[in-house]
């Protein structure tokens, strides 16, 4: 459904009736930001329950101007948005982060880090999740016109990498294992590929694709200079995917050991919730939990 203008869609509105607007300063907002999308949902922290979710995609969204500018419309339409809550955390969604091993991170050097595989402006900030689970930093570009919105409206001064919640729900989930297992994420326009064996993190690596053809290719590409075996790899599987799409039929075709994750038991979801499959919004549902 379109809503606010013809730019702005509505992609999922999962409103839970236990939702009460005069008890959010007990409840916890998590926000997700990409750059064609923004998400939150909505956590009773008292029951540890999950009450809402909401999704908006933007079109014709060429930079991060304008889509703080889009972030900014919704917030002004969306009555849940404008309440304070008692935490608010931010995951921001791009491919402009690298991940520094702790013995080696100087926090001096962040800019140093990232101008070898990112092209950012010379006034942007930038980020420091520390990766405690792999003992590293994962340093990442923050635009500070994001920024600025973000604070402006709700406070928050803590934004986390989307692949620095990936890596640790991920790796939490194989401690118990020492086969390397890949993870895959995906969003509207790219994909997340993590892979990890035991508690190590050999890689992780995001890829812009245009086409189910460009999804696959990247796919195959990066198990192969890996030299991951197509037939043996355990491959879970995340994210905006649909079990009836073209690019969950090509990953059956050239994988043979694939499987959508299912939700994190930490927190309860409300019954409204299961109007989505398990797999969709998972790093969102995940990031207080992780």
């Amino acid at each position: 459904m379109e809503t606010g203008n013809n730019h702005t869609k509505t992609i999922h509105n999962i409103v839970d009736e236990a939702y009460n607007a005069s008890s959010t300063l007990l409840y916890h907002l998590s926000i997700q930001i990409g750059l064609n999308e923004f998400s939150y949902c909505i956590l009773d922290l008292k029951n540890n329950k999950f009450l809402i979710l909401k999704s908006y995609q933007y079109d014709k969204i060429f930079n991060w101007t304008q889509l703080a500018n889009a972030i900014e419309n919704t917030i002004k339409t969306d009555e849940m948005l404008k309440s304070k809550y008692k935490s608010v955390s931010v995951l921001l969604e791009h491919n402009q982060f690298t991940i520094i091993p702790a013995p080696l991170f100087d926090n001096n050097n962040q800019k140093d880090y990232l101008k070898f595989n990112a092209d950012f402006e010379q006034n942007q900030s930038f980020g420091n999740d520390i990766l405690k689970s792999i003992e590293a930093h994962n340093v990442f570009v923050i635009p500070n016109v994001v920024e600025k919105l973000i604070f402006n409206y709700f406070g928050a001064n803590k934004i986390t990498h989307h692949t620095s919640a990936l890596i640790e729900s991920f790796i939490k989930s194989t401690k118990n294992s020492n086969e390397k297992q890949l993870f895959v994420n995906v969003h509207v326009s790219s994909f997340d590929f993590v892979l990890i064996e035991g508690n190590k993190l050999i890689c992780c690596n995001s890829f812009h694709v245009h086409s189910k053809e460009d999804f696959i290719y990247y796919l195959l590409f990066a198990c192969e200079q890996f030299k991951l075996n197509p037939e043996k790899i355990k491959l879970v599987v995340s994210g905006d995917i649909e079990k009836s799409s073209d690019k969950y039929t090509d990953l059956y075709k050239y994988l043979r050991n694939v499987s959508l994750i299912g939700r994190n038991n930490a927190s309860h979801h409300s019954y409204k919730f299961d109007e989505i499959p398990e797999h969709f919004y998972y790093n969102l549902l995940n990031h207080y939990s992780a």
